[in-house]
């Protein structure tokens, strides 16, 4: 493997850490600020809307040859507004506290969205795509996990509670920049490609509305993200709540099925993929909107259990069916955009499923089951339509 790909894969480990350590109380983190369950639902739904318009700008505003300075910069500046969050812990200053939560998650998905695209300057593979998200994966569930074992824990002086993993956070964040910094991807810009990078979001979505594939793609994003938001929104909420379940237990539980989610998720892309697409497509998709009947025709925690078991260690896997081959369709100094775009989707569409988890959850637990099997029953239909283009498509391109 190319040695710069190691690096900005290694860049991808340290985020994951600093993010699994995080976000995974974040919403525990909110609440023991005085904020109320409706407030951080509200909250965590406003970051997701704030994120669309925040990569909207930068994907206006930042060229291909200069997407790698842009993300050690906004590295930084997550670092600072940790420091701010650190220190205005139980303050209750919550407007600002509010504020900050959110600009922080604009700015962690948009260094995130940024790491494929910097590798596809290198090398553009289904595989790689399938592997980089993985990884994450793995890294965050693990420091997660970490995390909740640690929690209330003593080391040597300090005692550790929701607002240490901030500046542990931080330090591997840090580590994560200093590594990208050293990576040099110049020399893999052609000169044409950094001439021509001006309004390239434009450019691609005015070539986006005579693609039916990549329109077919994109509404599957939108489809899909707000049936899983719309039961997993708050999921670590929705355990404490359902089962009556202490936080760090809730954790684990979290923890541990988004581990094997992507252990499932490794096992797939390396041995069990299907030859035929439809039913890799069909395991993943068709699987869920028959768990979703369950809880709807009878509601026990053993069905909500079911539904949301299969949901979450489907979560991982087929992403080199569902998504890579949409996304290397297009050119080298297409990605960062096209990736900032599907972002901006797939944002707003999480923004939608995430508040509308929380607002069936305070009245029954059923109306969450009943949107998300609405919705994945579009997803499925839109992205089998999407395949079949994709199939004539790779058809036409082998007889030339």
């Amino acid at each position: 493997m190319n040695k710069d790909i190691k690096k900005l894969l290694f860049v991808n480990v340290f985020l994951a850490i600093s993010d699994g350590l995080f976000y995974n109380f974040l919403e525990l983190w909110l609440t023991s600020n005085n904020m109320s369950l409706s407030t951080v639902s509200t909250v965590l739904s406003l970051s997701a809307l704030i994120t669309v318009s925040t990569i909207f700008i930068c994907s206006n505003i930042i060229k291909q040859n200069k997407q790698k300075g842009f993300c050690v910069i906004l590295i930084l500046i997550k670092f600072l507004i940790m420091m701010v969050l650190y220190f205005l812990y139980k303050t209750n200053i919550n407007v600002l506290i509010k504020f900050l939560v959110m600009i922080d998650y604009a700015i962690n998905v948009e260094i995130c969205a940024s790491m494929y695209p910097l590798i596809s300057v290198i090398s553009k593979d289904d595989k790689l795509f399938a592997r980089r998200s993985l990884l994450y994966e793995i890294f965050y569930y693990i420091s997660a996990l970490i995390a909740t074992y640690l929690l209330g824990k003593n080391i040597l002086s300090l005692s550790i509670n929701y607002n240490s993993y901030i500046l542990i956070s931080s330090i591997f964040l840090i580590i994560a920049g200093i590594i990208l910094y050293n990576v040099d991807l110049d020399k893999y810009n052609k000169k044409d490609e950094r001439k021509n990078n001006y309004d390239i979001l434009f450019k691609l979505i005015k070539k986006i509305k005579k693609d039916n594939t990549t329109i077919l793609y994109l509404l599957y994003i939108v489809f899909n993200d707000i049936s899983f938001y719309g039961i997993t929104g708050i999921l670590l909420t929705i355990i404490i709540k359902e089962f009556n379940l202490i936080p760090v237990t809730a954790s684990y539980i979290k923890l541990f099925s988004c581990i094997l989610a992507v252990g499932i998720g490794l096992l797939i892309l390396e041995k069990l993929t299907c030859k035929n697409n439809y039913i890799n497509l069909s395991i993943k998709l068709i699987g869920r909107i028959i768990v979703y009947l369950l809880p709807i025709i009878y509601l026990c925690k053993y069905t909500i259990i079911i539904a949301l078991a299969y949901t979450v260690l489907t979560s991982s896997s087929y992403v080199h069916i569902t998504d890579a081959p949409y996304i290397n369709r297009l050119s080298k100094n297409e990605q960062l955009p096209f990736a900032n775009l599907r972002e901006m989707i797939g944002y707003f569409s999480r923004s939608i499923g995430t508040f509308l988890c929380g607002l069936c959850l305070a009245y029954n637990f059923k109306y969450n089951f009943i949107i998300a099997i609405v919705f994945s029953s579009l997803a499925t239909i839109v992205i089998f339509k999407a395949q079949s283009r994709l199939n004539i498509e790779r058809k036409d391109f082998n007889d030339r």
